[in-house]
Order: structure tokens, then C-alpha cells, then sequence
């Protein structure tokens, strides 16, 4: 390990060490509109891929210009974009799945009952957050209207309304620790996936989902979920070359 002693630098100054690295830069005025509202540091990833190889010191390839790493940016906002379109879809289908399910087989506070769930599940956890999402000021007006109508109901809002106050990974993590076989088995009905397949992509997705809703790279990163493949792929399961798939950690494997 060194010392750290990299100096912050001014917009002028990162687009002249830019250029002492060859990358072609046209307008200096346009580059530094970009530095201003995307940063160096973020905009670095991008350029990796346009170094010559195996030089120690940072070179952009020959031809290279600053219009080159601006679009391989643009592409992964793209592709972010496209990724929350999808992502969309899975996890609202998947509230409903264990809204409906849970409902219909244990009642409207069914999840109440710990005993649905594994045994290493923190389902005290899980009480914590909903009920802390359904207190304050800037309440949902679901919450509001279920609190002043009802008398006598638990404080803890039904199962259709509790799946809508957790994140993704909430209720995947809920999700994965469902207990019984006939909870479960309804859900894989729906997705026509097994259990065990089914936790492992929800758990991937999900921490893709983070990824692009806080405008993180995903573009050329290595998740540390990993999404299980089927043994015996459905009919519709793409075929993904071996050359694409270099490695099954990128974001490739994820979609």
C-alpha cells in the first residue's frame, strides 16, 4: 500500500491530463460542461475499455476521442433505463404473489404468524420495518385510511398493504423464507420457476434494481449475486453464446 496523495484537480487540469494520455478532445468547452454535471472520477470507468493493454501507464488507444467515452456513458444510462422497465414488472408481480398467496392461505395478517416462515428468518425484523413505514407524518394515505376507519384491527396493516411499504429486497428476502410447501409451490405456479431458482434470481434482480435506481454503473460490473440457470432451460430461455458469456458475474447473466 502507498500513501494517498492525489491532489483534487480543476476541470482544465483533468482535460489536459486526458489529453497527455492521447484522448482526443475537440471542445474544450463542451468537455468541461460535462465534468461539471458528470465527474472525472465517474467518468473514468468508462474509460478503461479505450486503453492500449498491458501499459502501465494510462494510454488511450490510438484515435480515441472524448465523444467515444461520452456514448459508452450514455449506453449504460440507456441500458439502466431498460433494466428498471423490466425490473418493474418482476417485482410488482412478485408483491402480488405473496400478497395474494399469503392472504389466501393465512388471512389478511397471516404474516404475523412466525411460524410460516424459516426458523433463521428475523421476523421481529420484518414487524420493525413495516411498522416503522407506517408512522410519521408523510404517511401513505392507504395507511392513513386503514388506521382512522378500522377499530380494534392490528396496528400492523394487512399483507396487501405491508408488501407495498418494503424495498425489493425486502420482500425477496421475505419471500425467501417462506416455510411452507403449499405457500411456495402457489408462487412457482405463477412463475413457472422452482423455489430455489426463484430465490436466486429475485435476490440478483434485486440487487440490480439498487444498482440502476441510484444511477450506478452496471455496464461492465461484476455482481456478487450470482442467478442460478435452470438444469433444463424453459423453450423461450435464450441461447447465449459462450464468447458473450465471458463471465458470469457481469451484467449479462443478470437479464
Amino acid at each position: 500500500m502507498t500513501t494517498f496523495n492525489k491532489p483534487a484537480l480543476t476541470h482544465l487540469e483533468h482535460i489536459e491530463r486526458l489529453r497527455n494520455r492521447n484522448l482526443l478532445i475537440n471542445n474544450d468547452d463542451e468537455a468541461i460542461d460535462y465534468l461539471s454535471n458528470i465527474s472525472y472520477f465517474r467518468l473514468s470507468a468508462y474509460t478503461r475499455p479505450f486503453y492500449l493493454p498491458n501499459v502501465a501507464e494510462h494510454t488511450f488507444m490510438l484515435g480515441t476521442a472524448f465523444s467515444d467515452v461520452i456514448n459508452l456513458y450514455l449506453f449504460d444510462k440507456e441500458l439502466r433505463l431498460l433494466l428498471l422497465d423490466a425490473i418493474e414488472r418482476i417485482e410488482v408481480a412478485l408483491r402480488t404473489q405473496v400478497a395474494n398467496t399469503l392472504a389466501k392461505h393465512h388471512g389478511p395478517h397471516g404474516y404475523l404468524d412466525q411460524s410460516i416462515f424459516d426458523n433463521r428468518y428475523d421476523h421481529p425484523k420484518l414487524l420493525e420495518l413495516i411498522a416503522s413505514q407506517s408512522k410519521g407524518r408523510d404517511l401513505e394515505t392507504f395507511i392513513s385510511h386503514y388506521k382512522t376507519k378500522y377499530t380494534g384491527a392490528p396496528k400492523h396493516p394487512p399483507i396487501w398493504m405491508a408488501v407495498e411499504l418494503l424495498i425489493f429486497k425486502e420482500i425477496s428476502t421475505l419471500f425467501s423464507n417462506l416455510k411452507l410447501p403449499r405457500d411456495t409451490q402457489a408462487i412457482e405456479a405463477h412463475f413457472g420457476w422452482k423455489f430455489t431458482l426463484l430465490k436466486s434470481w429475485f435476490r440478483s434482480v434485486s440487487d440490480l434494481r439498487n444498482l440502476c435506481a441510484h444511477h450506478s454503473r452496471v455496464w461492465n460490473r461484476e455482481f456478487g449475486s450470482i442467478p442460478e440457470a435452470p438444469k433444463r432451460p424453459p423453450k423461450k430461455w435464450p441461447a447465449i453464446p459462450a464468447s458473450i458469456l465471458v463471465s458470469s458475474k457481469k451484467v449479462f447473466s443478470n437479464i
